[in-house]
């Protein structure tokens, strides 16, 4: 049986009485039914922030992450020369 379900990836579903009360799935059909459940909450959360009013417009986006990079960028920058101003010169000793 295992041997089927790998080979297929085809669940099998374990009865009792005629009713479905278990299912035996191989490993990697079950983690890819994961990630989808998993893509599909993420596109449902979306789709309920854009109801909400919670979206903001891609080029309104870009200028913003743009703003932060830039942001980052002076930050480094400033970081850099402060640390090339602290160090000790070779002839300064």
């Amino acid at each position: 049986m295992l041997h089927q379900i790998n080979e297929t990836h085809r669940p099998v579903f374990i009865t009792q009485n005629g009713e479905p009360r278990a299912v035996l799935q191989d490993p990697e059909s079950y983690e890819k039914m994961k990630a989808s459940l998993a893509m599909m909450k993420i596109v449902g959360i979306g789709e309920m922030e854009i109801r909400r009013g919670k979206s903001v417009e891609q080029d309104e986006m870009f200028k913003r992450l743009i703003a932060k990079l830039e942001h980052r960028r002076a930050s480094l920058a400033s970081d850099f020369q402060n640390y090339q101003s602290d160090s000790i010169c070779p002839g300064s000793l």
